[in-house]
């Protein structure tokens, strides 16, 4: 150990020394509140349970004043996933690296989802491909039937545009961030998802993959609904976000605030009559609150009670005692209008955040649904075909294309290749000039192997194709 520090203190890398650490175990089922950690696939793991442990230590150090959006720890079985390392996804073009623009890549050929949580999601899974024959045949039996659907596919999608980000509104309400505008956001993604839930059901072959806690998020909805103002602003220190007729001391409070126009108009009319001065005016700002602004011409008219705030060019400002204590009423009103709103607010979210699962698993579902019926929408622009997973070691590709080429070049130019690999048959020599095309042969096969295991059909005419572990 000492060794280490002193290579990583050489390196001029800050760390701090771990003392008087919990039993991660317990640390784990305290904080997720259970007895066993065999729910979580966990509990034989002693290296995984310790990673986990002090990772979320970790993370409540840093994140001290909020709750944090963890229901449950996922254990990835590498196993279960392709391997394909850094320069595999480069040589492949799998997706584009920050900052850079997604044409030219697989994920630029095949993200055409309507959300941005399917997008994000589809961006995961290019870089790490199913190896389950079971979890791959089952989302190609969902693209199957959104290709073969065309009519329900492209309502879905109508539909799924009008859902916003619901991981990062759910994100935002966990931190406390959130504002009216993000609530609103999120009682349309709901009311989308339940007319998503109806058009599905109607579908039982599918209706499995949109399976959402309906009550909750109909509560959800409707509480929205009833207490956010569809006018609500970014802010939520200043007001306007809830609704009128929600809660009766909110109503007298504003009643006065709207009243005062009104008020301030008749003092104005008031003071005029009493002066004989008819250019007075009643104005405001943050600085003075309210004054009677009355010009130089008229000032031998100022009556004796009139205290001067201010002298400018061409007029003075003054206050009168009537003025001064309305104004008092109206700021008093307005702070207590920004705090009561603010309450009523916060309260609304607390109750979402209680049960805010029901909202994480719903984007779940709105990733996969878009990814399917994404997959569908792409297999019937570029005419890709349905692959056969063989659990075997056969390997057959006709009319084979590389997915990226194809649509950066003119339609039709692409000339197909074939493969046919086997147990008997498991090597290819390939030889020919430069730029005679033998990468992209290559790479057109790895291409649509990936594109299989991510349970999205192929751009070939026909293919076969075996599970495959790592490329």
């Amino acid at each position: 150990m000492s060794l280490l520090e002193n290579r990583v203190t050489l390196a001029g890398i800050k760390y701090n020394k771990v003392k008087k650490v919990r039993k991660v175990k317990e640390y784990l089922l305290d904080f997720f509140g259970l007895l066993s950690l065999e729910s979580f696939d966990l509990e034989d793991r002693e290296n995984s349970i310790r990673a986990a442990a002090h990772l979320l230590s970790y993370i409540k150090l840093m994140q001290k004043e909020n709750d944090l959006p963890f229901e449950k720890i996922e254990y990835k079985n590498i196993n279960k996933i392709m391997e394909l390392n850094v320069n595999t996804q480069n040589n492949l073009d799998l997706v584009a690296k920050r900052g850079e623009e997604s044409k030219g890549t697989l994920l630029g050929v095949l993200d055409k989802c309507s959300t941005s949580i399917g997008s994000r999601e589809l961006r995961k899974l290019i870089k790490n491909p199913f190896l389950d024959k079971k979890i791959i045949e089952k989302r190609l039996f969902y693209v199957d039937y959104f290709y073969n659907n065309v009519l329900l596919r492209e309502e879905l999608r109508t539909l799924l545009k009008d859902i916003y980000d619901i991981e990062r509104i759910t994100t935002k309400i966990i931190y406390g961030t959130e504002n009216g505008k993000d609530l609103l956001s999120l009682k349309i993604s709901i009311r989308k998802a339940l007319e998503i839930y109806k058009l599905l059901e109607e579908h039982e072959e599918i209706r499995k993959i949109f399976k959402i806690d309906l009550e909750t998020l109909l509560e959800f909805h409707n509480k929205i609904e009833e207490i956010i103002s569809e006018d609500a602003p970014f802010t939520v220190r200043e007001g306007g976000i809830i609704k009128d007729g929600y809660n009766a001391n909110l109503d007298e409070l504003r009643k006065l605030s709207r009243m005062g126009k009104d008020y301030i108009l008749e003092i104005e009319q008031r003071e005029k009559e009493k002066t004989g001065i008819k250019g007075l005016k009643i104005k405001f700002n943050k600085v003075f609150g309210y004054f009677i602004e009355v010009t130089k011409a008229n000032q031998h008219l100022v009556p004796e009670d009139y205290i001067r705030k201010q002298t400018l060019v061409n007029c003075e400002r003054y206050i009168v005692q009537e003025l001064k204590e309305y104004e008092e009423k109206i700021i008093t009103a307005k702070t207590k209008i920004e705090s009561l709103e603010y309450e009523l607010f916060k309260k609304l979210s607390f109750e979402i955040k209680e049960r805010i699962y029901s909202l994480t698993d719903l984007a779940k579902k709105i990733a996969l649904l878009d990814i399917t019926a994404n997959f569908a929408h792409i297999a019937t622009k570029n005419s890709y075909t349905k692959p056969i997973l063989t659990e075997d070691e056969d390997l057959e590709i006709i009319g084979g294309r590389h997915p990226i080429v194809e649509v950066l070049i003119p339609r039709g130019d692409y000339v197909k290749n074939n493969i046919k690999l086997d147990k008997d048959n498991n090597l290819i020599i390939l030889t020919g000039p430069n730029m005679s095309g033998k990468s992209t042969y290559m790479k057109q096969i790895a291409l649509n192997i990936i594109m299989a295991h991510i349970g999205s059909y192929v751009s070939a005419d026909k293919a076969i194709i075996p599970i495959v572990d790592k490329i």
